[in-house]
């Protein structure tokens, strides 16, 4: 369990009970109808699939945890080490308990972790570069670009661009 007295926010390890609530609360938060998260006019489909996120959770070098309030999952967010490199993602808040500061306390809660545990030098976000919205949120923690730009990862089972030419972009936070 991460707890730092400086935010009043709890996160523990998920684990595979938590699969089907996990993958509604990111599929809710990425692909549906209310939030500023939402990227549903970009991207359809799911997000991500039971059957993926336990095979995520499989893999040592991934670390996912989850908030929790009233035995209700509101949050998430999964750091994946490669090399000294935290790939910070999964990130995700109900839209209903969006725009609160959740999610800043969770994003830093992870890069807390990813430091003082994984020992990363640098963290990494992939966004989809046609969130200006959700960039301008990450350059707001810390995160810059340097015009990293990689296609959408079609072949990874994350939803089917509804627009042409949509790619990610990766921003970092040099620690």
């Amino acid at each position: 369990m991460l707890k730092n007295t400086d935010f009043d926010v709890e996160l523990e390890s998920a684990t595979e009970t938590h699969a089907e609530a996990l993958c509604d609360l990111l599929n809710a938060a990425y692909r549906g109808t209310s939030g500023w998260t939402t990227e549903s006019k970009l991207v359809s489909g799911d997000r991500i699939t039971p059957a993926d996120l336990v095979s995520n959770l499989s893999n040592p070098d991934f670390h996912l945890f989850v908030y929790q309030k009233s035995n209700q999952l509101i949050g998430c967010i999964g750091i994946e080490m490669n090399a000294t490199d935290a790939y910070i993602g999964s990130f995700a808040v109900h839209p209903n308990h969006q725009n609160t500061g959740l999610g800043k306390k969770i994003l830093q809660h992870a890069e807390l972790y990813a430091i003082n545990t994984l020992n990363s030098k640098r963290l990494v976000i992939k966004v989809i570069a046609q969130r200006e919205t959700l960039i301008a949120f990450y350059e707001r923690q810390g995160y810059k670009r340097n015009g990293t730009v990689e296609a959408y990862p079609s072949h990874l089972n994350v939803g089917i661009p509804r627009i042409s030419g949509i790619t990610i972009e990766l921003l970092f936070k040099d620690i």
